[in-house]
């Protein structure tokens, strides 16, 4: 369970910076292909996690985000199913059909995440009005 523990760490962070675009080295743990990488490195089990990648992107290929909305988090759910694949022995089938799930809430937890951070914002708005630096500090 270390192994598991210690994957979920380093993908976590890796996908981090790759979703945030800190440079061009780490945008490939953007992507779908990019996290079955790492975890199959990480996991010792490359082939089975590029083979779920692939099926997994495959998915998601036909999914479009427009407007802004995004409607599944196909990054979130690579990094999710494939290490509970690998170290569990859930076969492709039960993955994949776990993947889309875990999309789905990842993506509304997103957009939760940016109604709180707007709130923040709002609040950094009035103390810049008010000309309060501690309050700005705080927000």
């Amino acid at each position: 369970m270390n192994n598991l523990l210690f994957t979920a760490i380093i993908t976590s962070i890796l996908v981090a910076l790759g979703r945030g675009k800190v440079g061009y080295t780490l945008t490939a743990f953007g992507s779908i292909l990019g996290v079955g990488l790492l975890v199959g490195i990480l996991m010792g089990n490359v082939t089975e996690a590029l083979l779920l990648s692939t099926e997994i992107q495959a998915i998601y290929l036909g999914f479009t985000q427009s407007g802004g909305v995004i409607a599944s988090d196909s990054i979130i759910a690579t990094a999710i199913t494939v290490p509970l694949c690998l170290a569990t022995g859930l076969d492709r089938d039960a993955a994949l059909a776990l993947a889309i799930p875990v999309g789905t809430v990842a993506a509304n937890l997103t957009t939760l995440i940016y109604i709180i951070n707007g709130q923040f914002y709002r609040n950094a708005l009035s103390c810049a009005d008010k000309g309060d630096d501690k309050g700005l500090a705080r927000n």
